[in-house]
């Protein structure tokens, strides 16, 4: 059928996000829509759950929320549209859920673009995740998720995303864990917490920073197929796994072939500055030009930015930037070395033997 978008926020045809997805079933649209939420306002304090009804009472053929093209982030927090929640979930569950029956109503039928979720400080002492996914139900492109914590104890699970066979793309995903765990047996941190299946992907995308305050075990990766992402500084980066290539760790975790290990956040990123991440690549980064071209599905060829790889300068990178505009390698002018950075991503300090 047709589809139709509609805007969210102040001033617009839905004040908030949960009025939108009200909409979803209410007989707003028609059989066989595509629907889209575009997001206007800087910040909204909300949870959501996409479940059945859109697809069983308003038998849509998908579901969209997105930032509008004005309001989306230049990769960088606070930059464009953020959701965050300021409140407490129930004992193993999240803020933001995706809970339709794939099986019944079609895989992929919700999309979630370019918007960042930041700011999730949970309180209360129970087991929490930051995205909650069953089975084949969402794709999740080009966006920021950092400072999600937990302030549960070393009993409790954190994750940031918990289960199902979702596509994660292009995003970031950093500054995130528990800040308290003292006493018991832990319950590890872990970034993706995914079904042990290799439909799970995380493709091109950039996890940094993922934390236990306790001596507890952080793990970036825990099942699903990884293919061009950068994990670093996250316990054991890729602790299980379900097949993939091209990635990147600061361990010796990093799977399959191509891949690359024991690199450091300071060596790939712009900034890793606390307040003041930017988690683009940077000049002489051993992710440019190393990625696997893995083509347009679910438009996984547009980076963080928008940008799309396949008008690259030679290949893709690995991780969520591409960045055409940096050297991959030292160049000799006029008698002098340029290290093939600028000014300004000079200010993130390096180690040449990180390189």
């Amino acid at each position: 059928m047709a589809t139709v978008i509609k805007s969210i926020g102040s001033g617009k045809t839905y004040s908030t996000i949960a009025s939108w997805i009200a909409s979803l079933s209410d007989g707003t649209y028609s059989s066989g829509d595509d629907v889209v939420g575009e997001l206007y306002d800087s910040s909204y304090d909300e949870t959501f759950n996409i479940g059945d009804s859109p697809f069983s009472t308003g038998s849509l053929n998908s579901v969209t929320l997105r930032a509008n093209s004005a309001y989306k982030h230049d990769g960088t927090p606070d930059s464009g549209v953020k959701i965050t929640y300021s409140g407490s979930v129930s004992d193993s569950s999240a803020p933001y859920i995706v809970s339709y029956d794939s099986s019944t109503y079609g895989e992929y039928k919700v999309k979630i673009e370019d918007i960042e979720f930041a700011d999730f400080n949970h309180s209360t002492d129970v087991h929490v995740y930051g995205f909650l996914l069953s089975e084949k139900t969402t794709v999740i492109s080009r966006c920021l998720v950092n400072n999600f914590s937990s302030n549960g104890s070393s009993t409790k699970r954190f994750r940031v995303f918990r289960q199902g066979k979702p596509r994660i793309q292009n995003c970031m995903v950093f500054n995130c864990g528990k800040i308290w765990g003292t006493g018991g047996v832990s319950a590890n941190v872990q970034a993706f917490n995914l079904d042990n299946d290799g439909a799970a992907k995380v493709y091109n995308s950039t996890v940094y920073n993922i934390f236990d305050s306790s001596t507890n075990t952080v793990w970036g990766a825990f099942y699903g197929e990884y293919i061009n992402t950068i994990i670093v500084d996250a316990g054991i980066c890729f602790r299980v796994t379900n097949g993939g290539s091209n990635n990147i760790s600061s361990d010796s975790t990093a799977p399959g072939a191509n891949s690359i290990a024991n690199k450091s956040a300071g060596s790939l990123f712009v900034s890793t500055i606390q307040g003041l991440e930017d988690l683009h690549l940077k000049g002489l980064a051993s992710a440019l030009r190393r990625g696997l071209d893995l083509g347009t599905s679910y438009d996984i060829q547009y980076d963080i930015d928008g940008y799309d790889r396949d008008a690259s300068v030679s290949a893709w990178d690995i991780g969520a930037d591409q960045c055409d505009a940096c050297k991959t390698s030292a160049i000799k002018a006029n008698g002098r070395l340029s290290l093939g950075f600028s000014v300004n991503q000079a200010v993130s300090s390096f180690n040449l033997s990180d390189f």
